[in-house]
């Protein structure tokens, strides 16, 4: 899968900042709290864990809103990646709240943990990023990016626009002439949606302009919330022939709601993004005319090769490295929605 560095990307070996030491606290940081760590366990050789003479043993906190299948799926490559290397590995739950993912930043910086994952708050958190950063810890983003983190903190993220361009293109060739359509949007504000949206009027819109938008609304990544405004758009509208939805939660709500509402399902084609396992599955089943990933897989490699393994090795200061690294969508067909559901199978992410 092809990968995008905006701006440099280790283009020479950067000079190494010694972490500073920190007080800790005897409590745990706040939110939801799951462990890992080499020292739990047999202690494997150093061509097991991927470790090499000399590197540094990470203490990494990694944060996640783990009320969200894709943060469990990022959490789970995280956790088995972080075992490979020999790192320490705790996961912290925000509940999808910013404030929380403050506070439990704040905390981890106290703590003195070597490396921060976690996920762009909306507000500017600068300030945050640099208290860490003085402290000598590392802080990586990922999934999510802002304007206010730009040349602040590393950010990893699938490209948003690219996720939607593809769903749409697939939706262009499918949808019937003059088709109409409902978009469900994730959240208002954040990259995920704007990027995800514009994709779909480049990769749909642009491309068919028969096509005809009925309504557009946010329903914030949220199952619930999807069923509640497709019932609302059914009694609305006496005619929907597809339905874009932002994530795969959104598109299954929606579809939940067509059978609810004793709607035809095979006349209406539903678009998803992220190719999770239940998205994979919908597709298999036919309730999902198709899904766009965006692998938790590759977030790993990158965190953890590109970055995490270099740091431990002492050969790249990632204490200030601020770059923003992006990498390319996939489109799902049938064959590969077979191919990644006994992979969650396999990881124990599939019923």
């Amino acid at each position: 899968m092809k990968r995008k560095m905006i701006g440099l990307w280790m283009g020479a070996v950067m000079a190494v900042t010694m972490l500073a030491g920190c007080g800790g606290k005897s409590s745990e940081p706040a939110g939801e709290t799951e462990s890992t760590s080499a020292s739990e366990t047999e202690e494997a050789p150093a061509e097991e864990t991927g470790e090499s003479a000399g590197a540094k043993m990470l203490k990494v906190a990694s944060i996640h809103s783990l009320n969200l299948p894709y943060h469990n799926w990022l959490k789970t490559e995280f956790e088995a990646r972080a075992k490979e290397y020999g790192f320490e590995f705790t996961a912290f739950n925000n509940e999808q709240d910013d404030s929380q993912t403050v506070s439990i930043v704040q905390d981890c910086i106290e703590q003195g943990y070597d490396v921060i994952l976690f996920p762009l708050t909306q507000g500017d958190q600068s300030d945050l990023v640099q208290q860490a950063r003085d402290a000598g810890i590392a802080m990586v983003s990922f999934n999510l990016s802002t304007d206010w983190a730009n040349g602040v903190v590393t950010q990893i993220v699938c490209d948003e626009h690219g996720l939607g361009y593809a769903s749409g293109q697939q939706a262009a060739k499918e949808l019937p002439e003059n088709a109409k359509i409902v978009i469900l949007q994730g959240m208002a504000g954040i990259d995920a949606s704007t990027g995800r949206r514009a994709g779909y009027e480049d990769g749909l819109l642009a491309e068919r302009p028969d096509i005809e938008v009925l309504a557009d609304s946010y329903a914030d990544f949220d199952k619930a919330k999807a069923m509640a405004l497709m019932d609302d758009w059914i009694q609305a509208y006496d005619q929907i022939d597809g339905v874009m939805a932002e994530d795969d939660g959104m598109a299954l709500g929606a579809y939940e709601s067509l059978v609810t509402n004793g709607k035809d399902t095979s006349k209406i084609k539903i678009y998803g993004i992220n190719g999770l396992a239940e998205g994979c599955q919908a597709v298999i089943d036919g309730e999902l005319a198709g899904t766009v990933l965006q692998s938790a897989i590759t977030f790993a490699d990158i965190i953890f090769d590109d970055l995490l393994s270099p740091y431990a090795d002492g050969e790249l200061d990632l204490v200030n490295y601020t770059e923003k690294i992006e990498f390319d969508a996939e489109t799902v067909d049938l064959k590969r929605a077979e191919e990644l559901l006994a992979y969650f199978e396999s990881i124990g992410m599939s019923d």
